[in-house]
């Protein structure tokens, strides 16, 4: 197979072949650091693989593997070979799984021992073979003759780049095709909003099936010459160790990694060479990010972007520098308005309504064309509502699909959750609209304690300071009608609250208590 020419190739495999002894990726879990030199020979025999399976530009691959050595390698071999690639989540149910398998038209898989296993079981005329090996490991291809389909099944069009697949602005699921230039565009903007050089080494504990992982974090390192530091999963006793033994300079993160390093007594044993930790996928708390830089000595750059951006559109700049308090960053190479619903009535600094994209990163469609109306004369509405201050700063108040709507008054989530916040004896909450006779819709929140094991009169108490704190701070409309004490809730893979999944639990379960 041809070495498929893109910008983002050259970059990438041109900064490796310049500095062949360069520690490049370090894998957590094996304990052990590969360079350039050993990376390359390892791409090089898979895309001779890959080429000898009759793989073409543009076939899909289905990449089934952790956060791993074994995932970046494979991921190079792919984009060096022009294929399409699909990142399966490493940890789905056996069922959800197979269906996964059946779902599209996978041309070869790259799979973890678990998830090879239940392949065999679902297709028909296996044939699996090295794809390369590293050190003592080895990744294995797996292809296939035929196998059963599902009646959804979908036909994914010939593609050089990524397929991912987003909420969008209804809640179903769409597909999202990048291609390398996409990628190059996003990875780049990263580079130029954290000043990363060939010096710089990132941490990655994000998933590598979301675009965080991807983009903001691989994408940007391999395009700046910089190295990796990769591991199946977020640690809270492993971390500190990790970034001080192997050197990390900054790490991209999400709001509840932040939160659950804030509330463990583990602190770095010696200063660090991080410069800032960067906090993205869901709104992270005022008070948790104040907290979090005061006993750490370590800036968070708060962050804003999704899949069809693709990944940034809003960053908070590196130190010294700040954000206004409650900000989401600061836009950056990106054309935005604050428009209404349709697009026809941009809004002035200050005014909440619709955030609407534009740029050469971003999607000009889903896959299949779903989802037509939020894309206008090449604007894309994101589904989330705020408004920008006169500096380009933008502040947002929820996805339209989350707010509550009381009686015609609009709340946002998280405004109340930036409040509840804010007590001692709270170590997360989760605001969600509750249905009401009256009023259509009122306040419900979620808390999770720091010490959960308390009595109904500690709880009752509990309640009371929290409806006290917040009608101290927001209008009265805004007080939680109802309170509950949980020890979870759902959340993504990223750390998002599942809101709608949470409010759905509330309602099928009446008898939970409520204070």
């Amino acid at each position: 197979m041809a070495e498929y020419k893109s910008k983002l190739i050259e970059t990438t495999f041109n900064l490796m072949n310049n500095n062949l002894n360069q520690p490049k990726l370090y894998d957590a879990d094996l304990d052990i650091w590969l360079n350039n030199r050993q990376i390359l020979a390892a791409v090089e025999t898979a895309c001779g693989v890959l080429q000898k399976k009759g793989l073409a530009v543009g076939d899909l691959l289905l990449l089934g593997l952790p956060n791993s050595a074994a995932y970046v390698i494979t991921y190079l071999a792919a984009i060096k070979s022009g294929l399409d690639i699909y990142s399966m989540n490493p940890k789905m149910p056996d069922i959800q799984a197979i269906n996964e398998f059946k779902k599209r038209n996978y041309k070869a898989a790259v799979l973890s021992d678990d998830y090879a296993k239940l392949f065999n079981d679902t297709a028909d005329k296996i044939h699996t073979e090295n794809l390369t090996r590293f050190h003592d490991q080895v990744i294995h291809l797996t292809t296939w003759e035929s196998m059963d389909q599902l009646e959804d099944f979908e036909i994914i069009p010939k593609h050089a780049g990524i397929l991912m697949y987003t909420s969008g602005t209804t809640g179903k699921a769409k597909g999202v095709l990048l291609d390398h230039e996409q990628m190059y565009i996003a990875g780049e903007n990263v580079v130029q909003s954290h000043k990363l050089t060939d010096k710089d080494r990132v941490y990655i504990v994000l998933p590598f099936h979301h675009i965080n992982a991807q983009n903001i974090a691989m994408m940007s390192t391999l395009i700046s010459g910089g190295s990796l530091i990769v591991q199946k999963h977020f640690s809270a006793h492993r971390f500190w160790p990790i970034v001080q033994r192997q050197q990390a300079t900054w790490v991209s993160a999400a709001p509840a990694i932040i939160s659950i390093l804030l509330n463990t007594d583990i602190n770095p044993k010696t200063k660090t060479n991080l410069r800032f930790m960067r906090s993205a996928s869901a709104p992270l708390p005022a008070v948790v990010m104040q907290r979090f830089e005061k006993r750490f000595g370590l800036p968070i750059l708060n962050s804003y972007g999704m899949t069809e951006a693709p990944s940034q559109i809003a960053v908070d700049p590196l130190p010294p520098l700040h954000s206004p308090e409650g900000s989401s960053g600061k836009v950056f190479n990106i054309a935005i308005k604050i428009s209404d619903s349709t697009l026809s009535h941009e809004l002035a600094a200050g005014q909440d309504g619709e955030v609407w994209i534009k740029g050469s990163g971003t999607i000009k469609g889903y896959l299949h064309d779903r989802d037509r109306g939020s894309f206008v004369n090449g604007w894309f509405k994101t589904g989330d509502i705020g408004h920008l201050d006169q500096n380009g700063f933008i502040f947002l108040v929820g996805r339209s699909k989350e707010m509550i709507n009381k009686s015609g008054d609009k709340i946002s989530p998280y405004e109340v959750e930036n409040i509840i916040d804010s007590l001692d004896f709270i170590s997360g909450s989760a605001v969600v609209g509750y249905p009401d006779p009256i009023y259509g819709e009122t306040v419900a929140a979620v808390i999770l304690l720091k010490e959960p094991e308390k009595t109904v009169d500690q709880l009752t108490s509990y309640a009371k300071q929290i409806r006290e704190i917040v009608a101290t701070h927001k209008e009265k409309f805004k007080v939680p009608q109802y309170i509950f004490f949980m020890k979870q809730v759902p959340r993504g893979a990223t750390g998002k609250i599942q809101r709608s999944i949470l409010k759905g639990d509330l309602i099928k379960n009446p008898d939970l208590d409520r204070y």
